[in-house]
């Protein structure tokens, strides 16, 4: 399988992480942050992702113990991949209630659409150990902005603007930097930094595991928020890839924030 895999790959970087699979943009990345990982040209990728996530805090304050509330995602993605990059496209829904009618007056449920996004992602600058990439992701309102507003949905369209370099640090080690800025429409905050740093370690060629910091920094008073992310990969066969991934939350000023979140996904390269 080696063989096919680098005939199909020639990517000296692909190599030493098993199981190249869609981010949580619907772009080729960790299961946070974005690389520069190269998949053949014309190719499409699919994938889908569903994550749960209990509501325990708003902007850093915990609910009252008698308040509780979760989130079921549900996440849809489509990527191609071009010469020197790659267009993506990814569509969420959620399922969410939310019992807090002391701490914020929401006693509450609902189905619906999240905001959707799309990105782009082009290659620079290309090395048998490392590689640099730049690119843009675009979310949309789509989602009902005064009811899924729990889940993440609101009126404020935002464009991220990032960079990173991948990094081949063993036969079997890859290493990830993401940092880019946040640009948003309505808010009072106008943009904030984010960065994602992300070791990725192939246990056999079939498995992978990937740890992840990700955070976002928000103004300059002390609103940021944190993600430890642990995850496996498992290379089904070469056109499909699994996943499992837990959240742990280190830091946090979500408006609807959780402790933890689980997450399992799978990715199909056509």
């Amino acid at each position: 399988m080696e063989e096919k895999y680098k005939a199909n790959s020639s990517d000296p970087l692909l190599k030493s992480m098993t199981g190249v699979a869609m981010n949580e943009e619907g772009m080729t990345g960790l299961i946070v942050g974005n690389t520069a990982h190269k998949l053949p040209a014309g190719r499409l990728v699919t994938g889908f992702r569903y994550n749960y996530s209990e509501l325990n805090s708003t902007k850093g304050a915990a609910f009252r113990t008698v308040e509780s509330g979760e989130i079921h995602s549900f996440e849809f993605s489509g990527l191609w991949v071009t010469e020197n990059g790659e267009i993506s496209v990814n569509i969420p829904v959620r399922d969410w209630y939310l019992d807090a009618p002391l701490t914020m007056g929401i006693d509450d449920s609902l189905t619906g659409l999240g905001n959707m996004t799309l990105g782009v992602k082009r290659r620079l600058r290309e090395h048998e150990y490392y590689r640099f990439a730049v690119g843009g992701v675009l979310k949309l309102a789509t989602g009902d902005s005064g009811r899924m507003g729990v889940a993440g949905s609101d009126e404020n369209k935002t464009f991220k603007l990032f960079t990173c370099v991948t990094t081949k640090e063993t036969d079997k080690a890859t290493a990830n930097l993401e940092i880019g800025t946040i640009f948003r429409h309505k808010s009072e905050e106008k943009s904030s930094f984010i960065y994602r740093f992300g070791i990725a370690y192939a246990v056999t060629e079939h498995v992978a595991l990937i740890g992840e910091l990700a955070g976002e920094v928000v103004g300059s008073d002390d609103k940021d928020t944190m993600d430890m992310v642990m995850a496996a990969r498992f290379a089904v066969t070469e056109k499909v890839t699994l996943e499992l991934a837990y959240f742990n939350n280190l830091r946090t000023y979500r408006s609807y924030g959780w402790d933890s979140k689980i997450q399992g996904g799978v990715t199909a390269k056509w």
